[in-house]
């Protein structure tokens, strides 16, 4: 849903991606919108090469 982009922080440093759930009022809970956009981000992040190389 709309929102989502701003509770998943996301990180990446040396090819690794770290999505963080930044919901401090709701406790971290992740709700099935959250993840729903946690698995849409996942694959943006994803390496477009095949591992290993």
């Amino acid at each position: 849903g709309a929102g989502m982009d701003e509770i998943l922080l996301t990180e990446i440093n040396a090819g690794v991606a770290t999505v963080t759930l930044n919901r401090p009022r709701q406790m971290n809970a992740l709700t099935a919108d959250c993840a729903a956009a946690s698995g849409r981000r996942s694959r943006r992040s994803a390496p477009t090469t095949p591992w290993p190389p």
